[in-house]
């Protein structure tokens, strides 16, 4: 990362921060005890396993049954306002002579300012899409992903860096994040950007700015 780059991170970092400081905190009981930072009773790790069974017809060998996903989500409350979430993947069952995949996809701690700044460190889904940040059925209408949202827009998506996000009205929300890229080395005339997917030790010589805002009308 050039200096330049290096600046440009620290300013769109102090800047957000600089917005969370000027922020209303929600209810002063949500605030931290500063001599008991975490609380008597948290919540333990829980588990949602996601599993989808699909039948692939092959050419002369019939149906053959795959387990083609089972996610794992673990996540723990270090406080009201300290939250680690996480998502580990196995596809096809296994790990095998280049078959399968066993990937960690969100790892992330998130610190609940407000309602309106909040930050993310870590591995986060990219906030590009429809079906990126909800990527799994019955999130979406289907089994297997929608082709725009598999080579165009390649989910699973991720990131690594640092965002922020927050409700500004009972209409708007936003999310905003600086960190990793897209490495177009990997980029194929056929499946398109989904090569450049970086999915461990993303370089960051390249950062990238990624965010989006939805708008949904109010009662």
């Amino acid at each position: 990362m050039s200096k330049f780059q290096s600046l440009l991170a620290l300013l769109f970092v102090g800047a957000l921060l600089s917005a969370c400081a000027t922020a209303e905190i929600a209810d002063t009981k949500d605030k931290p005890d500063p001599k008991n930072p975490f609380p008597s009773t948290y919540t333990p790790l829980p588990g949602q396993p996601t599993a989808i069974v699909g039948a692939t017809i092959l050419t002369g060998s019939g149906e053959k049954i795959d387990l083609h996903r089972f996610v794992l989500y673990l996540g723990y409350d270090f406080a009201d306002w300290i939250q680690l979430h996480s998502e580990i993947e196995l596809e096809h069952s296994l790990v095998e002579d280049g078959q399968g995949e066993l990937a960690i996809e969100q790892l992330h701690v998130d610190m609940l300012f407000a309602p309106s700044c909040n930050m993310r460190v870590g591995r986060y889904l990219q906030p590009l899409g429809i079906v990126n940040q909800r990527h799994e059925p019955p999130a979406f209408n289907g089994v297997e992903r929608p082709d725009v949202e598999t080579y165009i827009l390649p989910s699973t998506w991720t990131g690594d860096g640092l965002g922020f996000f927050g409700d500004l009205s009972e209409d708007w929300k936003y999310q905003v994040y600086f960190g990793s890229s897209l490495d177009g080395s990997d980029f194929d005339p056929i499946s398109g950007i989904r090569g450049g997917r970086q999915e461990s030790q993303s370089g960051m010589n390249q950062p990238a700015l990624s965010g989006r805002a939805d708008w949904q009308a109010s009662d």
